[in-house]
């Protein structure tokens, strides 16, 4: 006899660990397609397990963030059988020189049987640059290059050729 995942029941309570929007994407495929009853975690700071910006450092790796946001959701909303978090993370291919690539790790839990169902999206299809200025003029180039105000950009202080973390 083989192994069959548990699958949640219809109206079952699920939290979203984010703070950061991603639910309104996650939230209306959860809703209707598994019937699920989708609310966001909205004490959780899930900046604490690591910032986009990197002035908080994400200590592990992309799926130990994602763990950790759903067990800081669980312990906020007791309430809650399922949980989902994700994790992104963004820069070089490790296989491709030259080529950026955007990963998406995305984690379900069901807090009843501690199943987990992990996914991931990797595409090459990200907007990711970097560039050391040194003038207002090179931002500007810069920004303009890399499609902002559409696209976001984190400005980070340098200690010599690097981004100096965690200031």
């Amino acid at each position: 006899m083989g192994w069959a995942a548990p699958f949640p029941t219809p109206g079952s309570a699920l939290v979203i660990a984010t703070m950061h929007g991603k639910d309104q994407v996650i939230a209306p495929i959860l809703e209707q397609r598994w019937n699920l009853s989708a609310r966001v975690c909205a004490r959780l700071d899930t900046d604490q397990f690591g910032s986009f910006t990197r002035d908080i450092p994400r200590t592990g790796s992309v799926l130990d963030a994602a763990r950790a946001k759903i067990a800081a959701a669980f312990a906020l909303e007791p309430g809650a059988e399922l949980a989902i978090a994700s994790e992104g993370s963004f820069g070089p291919h490790p296989q491709i020189p030259f080529v950026a690539q955007g990963a998406e790790t995305v984690l379900f839990r069901d807090r009843g049987s501690d199943f987990e169902l992990i996914g991931l999206d990797v595409s090459t299809d990200a907007n990711f640059a970097f560039r050391r200025v040194t003038s207002i003029d090179e931002a500007r180039a810069f920004t303009n290059q890399v499609g902002f105000p559409e696209h976001g950009v984190v400005m980070l202080p340098c200690d010599g050729p690097e981004p100096a973390l965690g200031t």
